[in-house]
């Protein structure tokens, strides 16, 4: 038996005016033993590990803090790889340190463990002032359920479940024996991870309280768009996600694709139209005669985008429908 039920991962990188907030929203938990928290220098150029040393100093709690240095800046995926390692706890739970948690956060999902004890994946939901986020407080989702097809259709839909790592924990053990370690090198690592997650997750518990503060970092990575990145990053995660649709939910999977690609698309994350229909074809060569039909009609319709549209979810519903 591990001496953690937890690990807390978050990766550091010149998060210098959130750290201190981060860190005392993981010490201000209502249950701390058998938590361990672990942060990840990447090397970042502020003052955020010398506040985090500090805090780290001064903690008298039963939550254990270690604190691991990068060499060298490795990127997101990177950091939280490094935290997946170091980990000694059962499960994994992913915080990001420019962000918080609720007092009851660890509480709430520690309980869902002792009530089913090695569930996968528990999800939470999070505070954040957006459509994208506001729309899962308004879902009914099961405390826990072992339907493997409502589980894999939930993580592929990103309408469905939230598709971040944050405030997700999984069971370490289902990590290293699926080598779910995050893709590094690209951005949209989530996005990533969630479609190989998807496939492997057995058992899903909710915790359906908003225990995540989402917190706006103007500086933060995710609001700066770099088009070779994009480009990069687009092309390995269609290949790799059409390399490796299994058998279970083809549908679900290829309508995942789908989407990426139309998000790929509408920006132009492509350097030409060689590349762009390459990309097309990777999920075209995987189809049946209909889906390729309506594929088709949806890759030619370029002038009307209303009529692009409809023919889009006519394609998301054709996936999903044959399963």
């Amino acid at each position: 038996m591990n001496k953690y039920k937890v690990s807390i991962v978050i990766p550091v990188y010149n998060v210098e005016p959130y750290i201190l907030q981060c860190l005392h929203s993981v010490a201000n938990q209502t249950v701390t033993k058998g938590i361990e928290c672990i942060l990840v220098d990447d090397c970042g150029g502020d003052h955020s590990i010398k506040i985090a040393e500090d805090f780290i100093n001064s903690y008298k709690g039963n939550l254990e803090f270690k604190l691991i240095h990068h060499q060298v800046n490795g990127g997101l995926s990177a950091t939280r790889n490094t935290g997946i390692r170091e980990a000694q706890g059962d499960y994994v739970y992913f915080l990001d340190s420019d962000d918080m948690i609720t007092p009851d956060c660890m509480e709430g999902f520690l309980k869902i463990i002792k009530e089913h004890p090695n569930v996968d994946l528990i999800q939470g939901l999070i505070d954040q002032d957006s459509l994208y986020m506001n729309q899962f407080s308004t879902k009914e989702y099961p405390t826990y359920t072992d339907d493997r097809k409502y589980i894999k259709r939930a993580i592929l839909d990103y309408d469905e479940l939230p598709v971040c790592a944050a405030n997700k924990m999984v069971r370490r053990q289902l990590i290293i024996d699926h080598h779910l370690f995050f893709k590094e090198g690209i951005i949209h690592e989530d996005n990533y991870w969630s479609f190989f997650l998807a496939k492997h997750v057995n058992s899903l518990g909710v915790y359906p309280e908003k225990c995540y503060i989402y917190t706006v970092n103007p500086i933060s990575i995710t609001k700066d768009i770099n088009i070779s990145k994009e480009i990069h990053s687009s092309r390995i995660l269609v290949e790799d996600f059409c390399n490796n649709i299994d058998d279970f939910l083809k549908g679900e999977q290829k309508a995942t694709i789908l989407y990426h690609l139309n998000m790929i698309f509408n920006n132009h994350y492509y350097d030409n139209a060689v590349q762009k229909q390459e990309l097309f074809n990777c999920l075209y060569q995987r189809c049946n005669i209909l889906e390729k039909c309506t594929l088709r009609l949806w890759g030619k319709s370029k002038s009307n985008r209303r009529r692009k549209t409809k023919i889009f979810n006519l394609c998301i519903r054709l996936f999903k429908s044959l399963g």
